[in-house]
């Protein structure tokens, strides 16, 4: 007789991720204190405004107190930022120092880039410490060395007000060699 074997199917199970609240990337405890708690001071005015006569002083005095006071706490509660938000606008930064580390040479180029020197940077911080770990290609309009520190714009549309057009594919260029600075 013949034995009947059974084959256990395995069955990779999917993994789906949970939905992410797009709240979630701005938004903390401390956002939704504030909200709630603007919200139950702002309701607390209403109903002084709404009790007694009309010209009382809860209803002519706390409850607009009250209610200016909910205001400055729901809206800038929806504003309140975070500290990885602050990190992601400092990236946004457009004019930075940077280092020159090397410089590209290509035999062929976008038409609207020709006669135009393309070089390696890196952002630094006032103490020449490298910052981050990526390197930035830039157009070279000083005539800027390796070793040199620049002054970097990292900005599309300053490029293309700087090169009179918008058809070259650039987002980051030199504009000045920085021979020393002061930081007090």
């Amino acid at each position: 007789m013949a034995k009947k074997v059974i084959k256990k199917s395995i069955r990779k199970s999917k993994k789906t991720a949970a939905p992410v609240s797009p709240f979630s990337i701005y938004w903390t405890k401390q956002n939704y204190y504030l909200l709630f708690l603007g919200f139950a001071i702002i309701i607390l005015g209403f109903y002084l405004m709404s009790i007694g006569s009309w010209d009382s002083t809860p209803a002519l005095v706390v409850s607009p107190i009250l209610l200016i006071i909910g205001y400055m706490l729901v809206f800038p509660a929806s504003y309140y930022i975070k500290r990885e938000l602050i990190k992601i606008l400092l990236r946004k930064i457009i004019l930075v120092l940077a280092k020159v580390k090397g410089n590209i040479v290509s035999t062929q180029k976008n038409s609207y880039l020709k006669g135009h020197k393309l070089l390696i940077v890196h952002p630094i911080d006032l103490e020449n410490n490298y910052i981050g770990k990526k390197d930035v290609v830039a157009l070279d309009f000083v005539d800027a060395g390796i070793g040199d520190t620049v002054l970097l714009v990292q900005e599309g549309k300053a490029v293309m007000q700087i090169l009179g057009h918008r058809n070259a594919p650039a987002h980051s260029i030199i504009v000045a060699i920085v021979d020393s600075f002061n930081v007090n």
